[in-house]
């Protein structure tokens, strides 16, 4: 595994191991807290409804990234296990969206939803997102922090 247009996977894997040690590997493989079946059809769930909102902007879909996948996985079985529903130790190495959905059913679609919303929350000067602004305009309301879920989709 190399640096790619994601991040680092090797780096992301030294954070976790020199978080946790050799029990990092206990976190891998694994789907704790649900079942495979249920995972992927979340997962699968989700990446089709976020490739729905990148279509409307003329934006290539999202396309499966097994490593991704994997410290994705992890970082969902470390909050499982520790009760900490917060960003994980790779957060600088990766972006990360984390939504919290009481029952699985259409989980992935639900989350995709909620960020996606976030364009039309209004900001502090009472404006919702503007996808025709200037570059510049779109970078001053990414680095605000506002619409971070939502722009992380498209």
């Amino acid at each position: 595994m190399t640096p790619s247009a994601f991040g680092d996977v090797n780096k992301a894997y030294k954070i976790w191991y020199d978080l946790m040690g050799d029990e990092y590997i206990e976190l891998m493989g694994h789907y704790i807290g649900t079942t495979v079946d249920e995972a992927v059809k979340i997962r699968d769930e989700h990446i089709d409804r976020v490739n729905f909102y990148r279509l409307l902007h003329g934006v290539p879909g999202v396309k499966m990234h097994e490593e991704l996948n994997e410290l994705a996985q992890m970082l969902a079985n470390y909050i499982v296990l520790t009760n900490l529903y917060e960003h994980g130790p790779t957060k600088t190495v990766f972006s990360e969206n984390l939504c919290l959905i009481k029952y699985p059913n259409e989980a992935g679609r639900n989350a995709a939803d909620l960020y996606y919303d976030e364009f039309f929350i209004l900001d502090e000067f009472g404006n919702t997102f503007n996808f025709h602004g200037t570059e510049s305009e779109m970078l001053k309301d990414a680095e605000s922090g506002f619409r971070g879920h939502a722009l992380h989709m498209i």
